[in-house]
């Protein structure tokens, strides 16, 4: 399934209506399952549709929201880089609530009922409706990265050898499991890129990717996990990522529709441009590299620094929702050609 070039021209506003009405109107009835929500270096959050290529406008959050998570309910959690996260309706942009957060997050998941934001050692889980919130601390590794599946979330990090480290945090029993501990190490100051978890639909395998930085380019490894989404052995396999930068940003890996994954990150070339890659594991497990599409960095670059940047990916968004999001970039549109009459 190749990727398809659909970028919104410049138009009049109203053209520009009409194609983005028209846009939605294709994605819909070609099944567009992915849609991704893609923080940019403006505070604001990018829609953009990695298979056919189509950006879909993007909404204001409050503060550095460089963390985003999501599920097809049609809400998006997004870490402000303070003690809060931002709830918003990644339709129409609408605030929904002001949750608690923690500052200077490095991942954010978001699982039933809860968001889940990492720090160094600790873990907090807070209600999406009432905000009631608790903290887990750990000081097995310096926890970077997770994904959620099923009943539990996989937490990578690195220990004092710069070895990379994971644990379980069972949701049920709200407890860390045992460390498991990679035999190699990788360089100093490493940043993991977020990790995601998929289901293959034909064999059903469980499988956990995260990527790692070699100082020169980006390595993506594959873990494999029980039916439950549980980690259990040190067991992998890794593939070489091909153009992306790592100098200010590792690739965010996303759970995508039909087993694969999405990869998104700072193209090789500049900082001031972005890269999606497919990702799909071979018959041996291996990562492979498949379609990619490259465009302007949100916001106009990446980050200067590294940083932990973590993209969302909305899998099998129903037809409502996407009819929802056309209607909302409509509005917004007619919006804005009614105040430029003024």
């Amino acid at each position: 399934m190749g990727l398809k070039t659909a970028f919104l021209p410049y138009t009049s506003p109203m053209k520009r209506t009409l194609f983005v009405a028209f846009t939605l109107a294709t994605v819909c009835a070609q099944a567009s399952f992915d849609l991704m929500l893609l923080p940019g270096n403006d505070n604001r959050i990018y829609r953009y549709d990695p298979v056919h290529n189509v950006h879909l406008g993007s909404y204001a959050t409050n503060g550095n929201s460089n963390l985003v998570a999501a599920d097809n309910r049609g809400i998006s959690y997004s870490s402000t880089n303070t003690t809060s996260i931002h709830a918003v309706n990644y339709s129409s942009g609408e605030q929904v609530n002001m949750l608690t957060g923690t500052a200077g997050a490095r991942a954010q998941e978001l699982v039933g009922s809860y968001v889940y934001a990492l720090t160094g050692n600790s873990l907090r889980r807070t209600h999406i409706t009432t905000s009631a919130s608790t903290v887990y601390n750990t000081a097995a590794f310096d926890m970077q990265s997770m994904a959620g599946y099923g009943n539990n979330l996989v937490i990578v990090g690195l220990n004092t050898s710069n070895q990379i480290s994971l644990t379980n945090f069972n949701l049920t029993t709200l407890t860390f499991g045992s460390t498991l501990t990679m035999t190699f190490s990788v360089g100093s100051g490493t940043v993991l890129g977020k990790a995601a978890i998929n289901a293959s639909p034909a064999t059903g395998a469980v499988s956990l990717v995260y990527a790692y930085s070699t100082g020169a380019s980006a390595v993506a490894v594959r873990m494999p996990l029980t039916a439950a989404g549980v980690a259990t052995t040190i067991s992998h396999s890794s593939q070489t990522l091909s153009q992306f930068g790592v100098a200010t940003q590792m690739p965010s890996f996303m759970a995508g529709h039909g087993g694969g994954f999405w990869a998104f990150g700072r193209d090789s070339v500049s900082v001031t441009n972005s890269r999606v890659t497919r990702l799909e594991l071979s018959a041996t497990s291996t990562p492979i590299e498949g379609d990619s599409a490259t465009f302007a960095a949100f916001g106009g670059a990446f980050p200067a620094v590294q940083t932990y940047t973590h993209a969302a990916n909305v899998v099998a968004p129903e037809p409502s929702t996407m009819i929802a999001l056309g209607l909302g970039i409509a509005a917004i549109l007619r919006r804005r050609k009614s105040k430029s009459k003024l």
